[in-house]
């Protein structure tokens, strides 16, 4: 069960609830909001009371909002191109490795694992960033089992990947790597 705290002392720790053990108007022992000390229980029935009862407003205010929204995102698009094009170059070149890790992975989502070992795939396009600055030899980040290989698709995962100069990339191509020692 949670441990007793009153508001005051919750407040001190920066908490955002508390719980005081004793039953609120309604009759619910449960923990309570330090902002309004709102019981959470019953902030829930009045949240469900209200989506029940206004489920076609809300439906209508979030179509309503989404329009406009549409709206004002091509206007403001249209209004300021020049410097949306020039952010996004700058941000290109500063973040590389994470600008192209989430360009492939978004290329690739039905190959990947649903983002289980995203931050194991990073690791790989920081380092074949970091080798292309540090050597000015391009990197690549290859697939060892192509994803569009003749005999055999792999994935987009962290342990069918390997860093590798973009000559080698293309030499390489869409073969397995056995392939290349056969040939």
């Amino acid at each position: 069960m949670n441990n007793i705290i009153t508001k005051k002392e919750a407040k001190a720790q920066g908490l955002k609830r508390y719980y005081t053990g004793k039953p609120c108007k309604r009759g619910h022992v449960a923990e309570r909001l330090v902002n309004n000390r709102s019981c959470v229980e019953c902030d829930k029935e009045r949240w469900n009371d209200y989506r029940r009862d206004n489920a076609g407003k809300i439906k209508d205010y979030r179509r309503d909002n989404a329009e406009k929204a549409k709206k004002y995102a091509k206007e403001y698009y249209r209004d300021n191109v020049d410097r949306i094009k020039g952010n996004m170059k700058d941000y290109q070149k500063e973040n590389a490795a994470k600008f192209n890790f989430h360009s492939k992975n978004f290329q690739l989502k039905e190959r990947t694992l649903g983002g289980r070992y995203n931050e194991n795939i990073l690791k790989y396009y920081e380092e074949s960033n970091r080798l292309t600055q540090e050597t000015g030899i391009q990197h690549n980040v290859d697939h060892i089992v192509p994803l569009n290989g003749e005999k055999v698709s792999g994935l987009h995962v962290h342990w069918n990947l390997r860093v590798v100069t973009e000559k080698d990339n293309k030499i390489k191509s869409n073969k397995i790597i056995e392939e290349l020692v056969n040939d």
